[in-house]
């Protein structure tokens, strides 16, 4: 499937990144690729897409403009969130010590590419 290949290419380009999906606003992942766990990944994926509705809705209550990307740092990873649509999301998980700047950076060219399929 092409998606998976555009999303296995950043796992490829970014060593820190451990898992990449595309998952939609209800929680179904469209397409992923892991070097950990699925299951664990999956459920991850599924809770924050929980927590980007409320974000994406008080990011409208409060007129913010379009939101484009959420990064959570916790003590063990970095989830980088970046909208696809407002429908369609693009999920990696980094390690903590690993190139985030770059990890954003692939994150936002594959949603862009992907933006353009999904519309």
């Amino acid at each position: 499937m092409e998606l998976e290949k555009k999303i296995e290419e950043i796992l490829k380009r970014e060593a820190s990144v451990s898992a990449a999906l595309i998952i939609d606003k209800d929680g179904i992942v469209i397409a992923d690729k892991a070097k950990e766990e699925r299951s664990r990944v999956h459920e991850l994926a599924i809770e924050y897409v929980t927590a980007m509705k409320q974000i994406l809705k008080v990011t409208d209550i409060l007129k913010l403009g379009s939101l484009e990307e959420v990064l959570i740092s916790t003590e063990s990873s970095v989830i980088v969130i970046r909208l696809i649509t407002r429908e369609y999301y693009l999920i990696l998980i980094t390690q903590t010590d690993g190139n985030i700047g770059k990890a954003k950076y692939l994150a936002k060219l594959v949603s862009e590419k992907l933006g353009e399929e999904f519309k």
